[in-house]
């Protein structure tokens, strides 16, 4: 039996990973890591969060600090490339979503819940 249930298990693990979806989402991950303009942006607005964060506990944050970082915010979030990753983790949460309701149907209670992994702090 468990060979069998592993068998099925890596079929339709496989099947997932060939959806045009699944596909989609890699190819899109892959190109936001990837882009490097993208990665100085968010090399950038890191630093300006730790620095931000450092004038804040020292009192001497403006809202012009503040402004600077919202605006490096918009530009990251804005990036084609940012947009299409986040188009693409929507499609790819729905799919994951319909494989929770199919197996769980079939399992008779919510596999996604009880696959989480579980935080000893009750969190």
């Amino acid at each position: 039996m468990e060979a069998a249930l592993k068998e099925a298990v890596n079929k339709f693990a496989g099947t997932v990973r060939e959806e045009p979806v699944t596909r989609s989402f890699f190819e899109a991950r892959q190109a936001f890591e990837s882009n490097s303009e993208l990665y100085a942006l968010r090399l950038e607005y890191t630093r300006l969060v730790h620095e931000l964060r450092t004038k804040q506990s020292e009192g001497t944050l403006v809202e012009e600090d503040v402004a600077e970082l919202r605006t490096l915010e918009h530009t990251v979030n804005d990036h084609e490339v940012t947009k299409e990753l986040s188009e693409a983790q929507i499609r790819m949460v729905e799919v994951l979503q319909r494989c929770n309701t199919v197996i769980s149907e079939r399992l008779g209670f919510d596999y996604a819940s009880s696959a989480a992994t579980q935080r000893s702090c009750g969190c």
